[in-house]
């Protein structure tokens, strides 16, 4: 988090003033230069992201703990005054796109919504807000991300009464045999292996009615190898191909279908993201 941190500064204020202040013909090397940089910068933190997670391995500990730990430790060295002021700028401007696609695909304030994954509430804070009172649940294995977003949001979603839990495994046991009538989950499948992505398809269906509703975002991109429906790009990146996705289920007892054309005009999705809406059969 720490260089996390002294990057967004960087990015935010010197690096551009620095650029600005040199001749034109120094400023293209500076910006290779500072490219070079954020390059080793980022494999140097995923070097020590490997050998923290082969630690957590080594003492019998799963991927989720190590993953939530880790966001855990970004989440709370993250608030100094800087970072809060652009945490609440760029929380507050985002999500509302989520809610637009699940409105497109037919959730009206009535209906009940579960957010796998709510992060920092960036969409949460949109799904509370639009639904009926007591209406929204969301889970997070990070408790800090969580006390991120309630300590920005809070006085605007606490009287909807929403539910946050921190889970530390994928069985959707902590939610008591509650079924919903939409899910949601964007950006958190890509950060999760082939066995735990498994696991959370097998298990959904807990909270799931005959007309449930479980939209989510995978990552594929163009380049996968042919026969390729899945690779690990680093140590907390995973593309899924929709073809892995219909392996599940059908072993599973699902229909899966590719809506993405749900995310037709909605910038903040990356061009590589894919929606698929999975529901029993």
């Amino acid at each position: 988090m720490a260089n996390k941190s002294l990057r967004r500064r960087l990015e935010a204020g010197l690096a551009p003033s620095l650029k600005a202040a040199l001749p034109a013909p120094l400023q293209w090397p500076f910006r290779m230069l500072w490219r070079l940089t954020n390059r080793v910068l980022n494999e140097w933190s995923d070097v020590a992201l490997y050998l923290s997670l082969a630690w957590y391995r080594l003492l019998g500990r799963p991927y989720i703990k190590w993953y939530a730990d880790t966001l855990d430790r970004w989440a709370a060295a993250g608030r100094d005054e800087d970072c809060v002021k652009w945490r609440r700028a760029h929380l507050a401007d985002s999500g509302q796109e989520d809610l637009a696609i699940l409105v497109a695909a037919g959730m009206k304030p009535h209906h009940t919504l579960h957010e796998f994954g709510v992060g920092q509430l960036r969409s949460a804070k949109w799904f509370i807000q639009y639904l009926d009172k007591g209406n929204f649940s969301g889970n997070d294995s990070s408790r800090e991300r969580i006390k991120n977003g309630t300590d920005i949001f809070g006085p605007e979603i606490e009287p909807k009464a929403p539910t946050l839990i921190v889970n530390e495994d994928n069985t959707f046991d902590w939610l008591n045999g509650k079924k919903v009538d939409y899910i949601w989950c964007h950006a958190v499948i890509g950060h999760m292996p082939k066995q735990d992505v498994e696991d959370l398809i097998r298990d959904v269906r807990k909270i799931m009615h005959k007309d449930t509703v479980f939209l989510f975002t995978h990552d594929e991109p163009d380049h996968l190898p042919p026969g390729w429906t899945h690779a690990r790009m680093d140590s907390r990146n995973f593309w899924y191909s929709l073809a892995f996705f219909r392996d599940l289920a059908t072993k599973y007892g699902y229909a899966v279908d590719n809506v993405t054309e749900l995310l037709d005009d909605k910038p903040s999705f990356r061009s590589y993201f894919r929606l698929a809406k999975l529901m029993l059969k």
